[in-house]
Parts: C-alpha cells; sequence; structure tokens
C-alpha cells in the first residue's frame, strides 16, 4: 500500500518577490495578489491525497480502514468526491456500510 499525502503548497518565496511600480517605487507581490487568502482557497478546493493499494478484496479493506483512521484525526475534514469512487472503483455505500 501507498499513501501518498502532499505537503502544502508554499508560497513563502512568492510572496517575498519585489514588484518595480510605473512610478520607480516597489512594493511586494503580496500587496497586489492576497496569496495567503489565495493558498488557503486553494488547500481547501484542490489539495487530495491518494491511496494506493493492490487490486481485488484488498482494496475494499484497505479503503474502510483508511476512512476510519482518517476520519478520527481531528485536524482533518475527510470528504470523498464522486472522482475518489470512481478512481478507486468502489461505491460509497460499499465503504460506509458498518
Amino acid at each position: 500500500m501507498i499513501f501518498d499525502w502532499p505537503d502544502e503548497p508554499k508560497l513563502n518565496e512568492a510572496i517575498k518577490t519585489v514588484i518595480s511600480r510605473q512610478d520607480s517605487t516597489y512594493a511586494l507581490l503580496n500587496d497586489f495578489f492576497p496569496a495567503s487568502e489565495w493558498l488557503d482557497t486553494h488547500v481547501a478546493n484542490k489539495w487530495q491525497a491518494h491511496i494506493f493499494c493492490p487490486d481485488g478484496p484488498t482494496r475494499l479493506k484497505v479503503a474502510k480502514t483508511a476512512r476510519e483512521v482518517l476520519a478520527d484525526q481531528e485536524d482533518i475534514e475527510l470528504k470523498l468526491n464522486d472522482n475518489a469512487w470512481l478512481f478507486a472503483d468502489l461505491k460509497p455505500t460499499d465503504v460506509l456500510q458498518a
């Protein structure tokens, strides 16, 4: 089983980029582009993790176990969209059953 949990993107260096204005003054990129807010929105809407495992009955066991473990984490709000089920070739009802 492979668990792909990427770090959140970092914009620390980008927001420090100095921009030269037409009036010969300088400003930071963050003055023009709200990078912190963009990053928060990006992470909330686009960030994703993946779990890879062998095909067959193991996949359902891995899906159920992963869902239980991740649901117990207080700092993780687990949401599975339609693509998650499609890519896993599983139905939500298979995994969500007790």
